[in-house]
């Protein structure tokens, strides 16, 4: 189970813990399926004693040669899959990977300036797609996130500088105020007041998952 509190303070609120979507799993699931199938149909045409025959041995080796590459390859990747978590907080984006050993990523929602949602047929039908965001002129894509919408309206709803009154009330002491809801992205991507994340639509997403 991957946690995400060793990089998360006692004062963060977790807004969102969720994995890439698992049609993140679509290019490994396919070939080992056809793969299996490739198999089965082996051993269907060369049954009984016409399995060892020189072109039966050979048909039957390589169709398991190839449906065992690929079925440890899907199970690799549903294991990296599982050991890999997007964690958004009130104050950071976090993917954690603990596969081998654990590597954590980290944007600082105050350093956000740009965010855009991209989907692609699938990724509409399906529920899924990727975040693009840029701080500090760098500009990293989190792929295959579901609900990519709601997601991208969290980190826009708590991105960004504080503004004047934030700091005023750091300085009197009251804490920062919540801010509003009308406090996200522009249509050009920029923070501002009243507007979404802009969404745009692609014909693919990339190939890793967050």
């Amino acid at each position: 189970m991957v946690v995400v509190s060793p990089d998360v303070s006692d004062r963060e609120r977790v807004l969102v813990r969720t994995r890439a979507h698992t049609a993140v799993l679509a290019t490994a699931f396919l070939p080992a399926t056809l793969a299996v199938a490739l198999l089965a149909l082996a051993v269907r045409a060369f049954p009984g004693a016409e399995a060892s025959t020189t072109p039966g041995t050979l048909a039957l080796s390589g169709a398991a040669g190839l449906a065992a590459v690929t079925v440890a390859r899907l199970a690799l990747r549903v294991w990296e899959w599982d050991r890999t978590l997007l964690a958004v907080t009130d104050q950071q984006i976090l993917v954690v990977k603990s596969a081998v050993r654990r590597e954590t990523r980290s944007v600082p929602l105050r350093s956000v300036e740009r965010l855009a949602v991209t989907q692609g047929l699938a990724g509409r039908l399906l529920g899924y797609g990727s975040i693009v965001v840029e701080n500090s002129g760098r500009r990293s894509r989190l792929a295959y996130v579901p609900h990519p919408e709601r997601v991208s309206a969290l980190i826009a709803a708590h991105a960004g500088p504080p503004d004047a009154r934030e700091q005023a009330a750091r300085t009197s002491g009251l804490g920062p105020p919540r801010r509003s809801p009308d406090d996200v992205v522009t249509p050009g991507g920029r923070l501002g007041t009243g507007a979404r994340p802009r969404s745009t639509t692609s014909r693919s997403d990339v190939a890793e998952g967050l």
